[in-house]
């Protein structure tokens, strides 16, 4: 296998991966959901980010 190959198969793997973990991590794509809580959303939450 070339270097080129190697490294064109690299970025797509290391792509995919935070790809998936960002949307793990940062959205609830992975979630499943009941139809009550995808009509109402998640609560609000106030406070919940800290202010610098």
């Amino acid at each position: 296998m070339s270097l080129q190959r190697r490294v064109l198969l690299a970025a797509i793997g290391w792509l995919t991966t935070v790809t998936l973990l960002h949307l793990w991590l940062n959205t609830s794509a992975f979630e499943t959901r009941t139809v009550a809580t995808a009509q109402t959303g998640p609560q609000f939450r106030v406070g919940f980010l800290p202010v610098t």
